[in-house]
């Protein structure tokens, strides 16, 4: 798995770049079964305001889940960015201009931003996973609109048809 560690120490109040990939090993660290393949590149950028750090995330790329529809492979464009801010528990967790606040200990001396990437992408992928119309496996579609007919169980060869007059015999 691709660490996406950012150093809190060590670095000016100007801005700090990084790049991470979240690939589909990424997602395996987390258990998820659900994304099959990924490449989804991140970009970080943080600056120092006094004690506090603010992170822009910017996260482009694709994942690979199965279609709800025909279970074949899917891929789903990832685009979506982050506004954070990091700040020790001392500084409190009220907003800062409308960043999702992270909080750290005073003594860590590096941000584990790998939580968050993977939170981030696994909310934006939608509920309902389906290739657009008609490009689904047509092999399967021909499937899906096929109506089975059940039969009615004969009430003779049910078990439980003595009981269905019992309730009304009082």
């Amino acid at each position: 798995m691709s660490s996406m560690i950012l150093p809190l120490n060590g670095w000016a109040a100007g801005k700090l770049q990084k790049s991470f990939t979240a690939d589909v090993e990424f997602f395996q660290a987390f258990e998820n079964e659900d994304i099959m393949g990924a490449s989804v590149n991140v970009s970080c950028t943080a600056s120092k305001r006094g004690q506090d750090i603010l992170l822009d995330l910017v996260m482009e790329g694709k994942v690979t889940v199965i279609c709800d529809r025909c279970l074949e492979n899917l891929d789903i464009p990832v685009s979506l960015t982050a506004a954070l801010v990091s700040r020790t528990e001392e500084g409190g967790e009220e907003s800062a201009d409308g960043r999702e606040v992270l909080l750290h200990e005073v003594t860590d001396k590096e941000l584990d931003l790998s939580q968050v990437v993977y939170d981030y992408i696994c909310l934006s992928l939608p509920m309902q996973r389906v290739h657009p119309e008609g490009q689904c496996n047509p092999d399967t579609v021909r499937y899906l609109g096929r109506t089975i007919e059940v039969p009615d169980p004969d009430p003779v060869d049910n078990p439980f048809s003595v009981l269905k007059g019992l309730l009304n015999s009082k």
